[in-house]
């Protein structure tokens, strides 16, 4: 069940990465009861600012406009890029998960610190799983065009990561087409407007490196076997991104633990509540100082980060209005350049 949470991490923006919209065919809503499709909707409609991508926040004279992203591909992003342009044009400072120096930072690590990601000393991959439970893991890889050989010392939680989506959704990945945060990164080097990241670039690392590695490696045993779900997943997700139903897709991942096993069920639960409690509502909290210490010195800021790190009682939007900021919607006939401009 890991390997699901973490397809979701990925596609909005929890863990980094990026993949494509490339997944068509039945959507894991199609598989929900009424009982479930009711708890769905009641889940999302009390969740505190559950619907939307694009919202202002305001205190005295600073705005910052959040912008929830999409790691994955899909040509609808272009539409929400000609929107959020003149922000980011008239913009003092973009916000965002990683600027292009992070991600440099961690593409250098591979090399300078190999032990964050491959496994160094001790036994490999292939030697912990064994050899039937390797052969699974390989053909997941060969499925997504990555060379078995290549993955065999990846730390095991790098190696989950790396998997997390299915096959449908790495055909843009390989070619370079990435989502929302890569769109608004581009167009903030073009347009000269300053970046800076929310984070560390090692921050999710750490997260993960602080796992058990045998709980990492038994994740691995289980993670391809219904590969189905990620597949309707992967749908689901993003057409309730698109859909502007924020909170409705990530109460999705909860109730899809529901399909497993009674013993994985058990563990996906526990897996969801440490990927909410840590990837999600920690990094949020930690991010809040950040904004508002930029805020201070840059009046007009364009955030741009997961679109799940906005809804929910810990989630960005609220922890802001906790401390005095006044939040408002924003959709195509009030955004975004006005925001600059607004009283």
């Amino acid at each position: 069940m890991l390997a699901s949470i973490l397809r979701t991490a990925a596609t909005f923006g929890l863990i980094g990465g990026a993949a494509s919209a490339g997944c068509d065919g039945p959507s894991l809503i199609d598989r929900l009861s009424p009982d479930q499709l009711a708890r769905l909707q009641a889940a999302a409609e009390a969740t505190p600012y559950g619907e939307g991508i694009l919202w202002s926040a305001t205190k005295g004279e600073a705005r910052v406009l959040l912008a929830g992203t999409m790691h994955l591909w899909d040509d609808r992003h272009l539409a929400t890029l000609d929107l959020l342009r003149p922000a980011i044009e008239g913009a003092d400072l973009v916000l965002l998960e990683a600027t292009p120096v992070e991600r440099l930072a961690m593409s250098e690590a591979f090399v300078t610190e190999p032990s964050r990601v491959f496994v160094t000393e001790g036994p490999t991959l292939p030697e912990l799983l064994g050899p039937q439970d390797w052969a699974k893991v390989s053909q997941a890889l060969t499925e997504r065009g990555m060379p078995p050989f290549m993955a065999a010392r990846f730390q095991p939680w790098f190696l989950l990561v790396s998997l997390s989506l299915p096959p449908c959704a790495m055909e843009d990945l390989t070619a370079g087409r990435e989502g929302l945060d890569m769109l608004v990164t581009d167009e903030a080097e073009v347009l000269g407007t300053p970046m800076a990241a929310l984070e560390p670039w090692d921050t999710v690392f750490r997260l993960f490196e602080n796992e058990d590695q045998r709980e990492m490696v038994e994740a691995l045993r289980t993670a391809f076997d219904q590969p189905e779900l990620a597949e309707e997943g992967i749908v689901a997700t993003v057409e309730a991104y698109f859909d502007g139903e924020i909170a409705e897709f990530w109460e999705l991942s909860r109730i899809s633990t529901e399909f497993l096993p009674e013993a994985a069920a058990l563990q996906g639960v526990t897996d969801f509540e440490m990927m909410e409690e840590e990837i999600l509502e920690g990094r949020n909290r930690a991010w809040i100082p950040v904004i508002e210490e930029a805020a201070e010195a840059n009046p007009r800021i364009l955030l741009a980060a997961g679109a799940a790190h906005l809804p929910g009682k810990v989630g960005l939007l609220s922890l802001l209005a906790e401390r005095g900021w006044t939040i408002a919607r924003l959709d195509a006939d009030n955004c975004c350049a006005a925001v600059w401009d607004a009283p």
